[in-house]
């Protein structure tokens, strides 16, 4: 979580790029699995921007994945 005064100033996106390649590169992971609220809008744009796709949901949050 960013801390809401340096929220949109891309830190989110720039640590998951950086959890992703670590992921990838040095534990060999094939597949991350995560899931958000529904009413987090912000979360949801970013995951999309990373090509997370939602696979299901219930009540109140979307689940996630995405390949590597």
């Amino acid at each position: 979580m960013i801390d809401e005064k340096y929220q949109g100033n891309r830190y989110a996106k720039q640590a998951m790029d950086i959890a992703i390649h670590i992921l990838k590169t040095v534990y060999h992971v094939t597949k991350i699995n995560l899931g958000h609220r529904k009413t987090n809008i912000a979360a949801g744009k970013l995951y999309e921007k990373l090509g997370f796709e939602i696979v299901g949901e219930d009540e109140q949050d979307y689940f996630r994945t995405k390949k590597l």
